[in-house]
């Protein structure tokens, strides 16, 4: 079973809800546990002792990434909500952050698209290879759950 929310107050609205389907799915009270978040790498096994992972130092090649958005942004509904063009606009929005990283040196990157007419739109050779090689997500189209929820 998925369950998603549709609007943002969903969550407050049918909180006894989705506070039970995410306790037993994620085998965790929520009542008792409260997620955080700690970047540290500092004393992971493998890592260097300073905790910096440092790619190179490993004889690893540079990291490629994926961004996804399973929340967005306040100006627009959640994903099961949203239109066609509600899409098309965060898109925009979010390609303007994106310019931003890529511009830095410290960060760079491509970004694609596989919205038609956007000017990084790529074609369906390009998108296989970036799914084969785990950098883009497969077509959401092809899960029943997504679809249904108007997400796909």
């Amino acid at each position: 079973m998925g369950c998603y929310a549709m609007n943002p107050k969903d969550y407050d609205e049918f909180a006894p809800f989705f506070k039970k389907a995410l306790s037993q799915y994620h085998r965790i009270d929520l009542n008792k546990n409260k997620h955080k978040n700690n970047w540290s790498l500092w004393g992971v096994e493998g890592l260097p002792a300073d905790g910096v992972l440092d790619l190179t130092k490993l004889g690893l090649p540079p990291l490629s990434m994926r961004v996804r958005t399973g929340r967005n942004l306040n100006k627009y509904p959640l994903p099961g909500a949203m239109t066609k063009d509600d899409r098309v606009n965060m898109e925009k929005d979010m390609k303007k952050v994106f310019d931003t990283l890529i511009a830095d040196p410290a960060y760079g990157g491509k970004y694609v698209s596989i919205t038609p007419g956007n000017e990084c739109f790529i074609d369906a050779d390009e998108y296989a290879k970036y799914v084969k090689a785990h950098i883009m997500f497969k077509d959401m189209s092809a899960d029943s759950y997504l679809v249904s929820a108007g997400i796909a």
